[in-house]
């Protein structure tokens, strides 16, 4: 939200979110209100943090509607995924009858249907469907999966990418290697795991930037010789090292591989995705033919799918991708056509437009 808010005059919004890091980072952006609505445990404890995050709720919507009555916005915007601002966003909007945008970078209910938040995820999602102003998703995945199981419109508004765009494939060659940016976890340690060992059988280095150790990712299914770690603590020099790569890598485990419900796995846009675009490099994609993924990258012929559940189809891929220099290089072509959908200011210029058409709208 940072860089999208940041193409925005900072007397023009205000911002209720959680103390600490999170309130850091947007104040280190550029002179903006921000309110500290709530308190977060998060780092220590995700079981604590959740309940310490409920007792709250009640004095955190007392203290937005506090902001709305001093501030008196035209549109309120209810983020998710945290359910507990979402929550408090639609609270104080029904409270104090601003009219309210719900901006979803997941599913809701279906990314909390395997956790103790089910019943009331599916709650607060046949209210927020009900009470919404509009409705923002972070996919043209989601809208799609909204539009088909629940009959909802909504519109995409995708992660943006704030540095300029390049016009042209980078000059300096490129290392024969594979890059993950990110952690593994429960959406592709399996997935990660297969991309690694084709990777291993073509003796390549597949270097993973996180702060995980080498233990925590062998636990993960991602073990080998090959594998290196690396954190890139600003984001310069991240940006600077996928430019670098011979490969970058984008996985997502199949439905029986994780215990995420189908329908989240299969409208996940991994945020790393624009800056891999950015950079012209080939890009391997890794995950079901039905993934919103998958037809993302088909239709843009801007990166070598693989919707096999094999090592020796994806160590194909590596293979053409790493030595076929006139497949790299068109595909980086259209990689770089395909991150201008992500430009900071084309995104900007359509958050502004479908807020300043709720504010327009008669009032309920």
């Amino acid at each position: 939200m940072r860089n999208l808010l940041s193409h925005f005059h900072p007397a023009s919004y205000s911002v209720a979110t959680v103390g600490g890091s999170t309130r850091q980072a947007i104040e280190m952006g550029h002179d903006v209100q921000v309110a500290r609505i709530m308190s977060s445990f998060y780092r220590l404890s995700h079981r604590f943090d959740s309940l310490w995050c409920d007792w709250q709720l009640t004095s955190a919507v007392s203290k937005l509607i506090g902001l709305i009555e001093r501030v008196k916005p035209s549109v309120i915007v209810g983020i998710y995924p945290s359910f507990h601002f979402l929550k408090i966003a639609r609270e104080a909007a029904r409270m104090t009858r601003v009219p309210w945008v719900a901006y979803l970078h997941d599913t809701l209910a279906e990314s909390l249907s395997n956790t103790r938040w089910a019943a009331k995820a599916a709650e607060l999602q046949e209210q927020v469907f009900a009470e919404a102003a509009a409705i923002l998703v972070m996919s043209r995945g989601i809208a799609d999966l909204y539009e088909k199981k629940y009959g909802l419109s909504c519109q995409p508004l995708e992660h943006t990418y704030p540095e300029p765009m390049p016009m042209s494939l980078p000059q300096m060659p490129a290392l024969r290697q594979g890059f993950w940016g990110g952690d593994v976890y429960n959406i592709n340690a399996r997935s990660v795991s297969r991309v690694s060992e084709a990777l291993r059988r073509m003796h390549c280095p597949f270097v993973i930037a996180t702060k995980t150790t080498a233990k925590a990712l062998e636990k993960r299914g991602v073990r080998g010789e090959h594998i290196k770690t690396r954190f890139y603590p600003e984001r310069r020099a991240y940006l600077s090292a996928l430019r670098q790569q011979g490969l970058l890598v984008l996985a997502l485990d199949w439905p029986d591989e994780s215990p995420m419900h189908e329908d989240e796995l299969a409208t996940i846009f991994p945020t790393k995705t624009p800056e891999y675009l950015t950079t012209g490099r080939p890009i391997l994609v890794h995950c079901p033919e039905s993934y919103f993924l998958a037809r993302f990258f088909r239709e843009h012929h801007c990166g070598l799918v693989v919707t096999e559940r094999s090592v020796n189809a994806l160590e194909k891929a590596v293979r053409q991708l790493l030595e076929d220099p006139s497949k790299a290089s068109a595909l980086g072509r259209s990689a770089l056509a395909a991150a201008r959908l992500f430009r900071a200011d084309g995104l900007a210029q359509r958050f502004q437009t479908h807020l300043q058409t709720v504010a327009a709208s008669p009032k309920g």
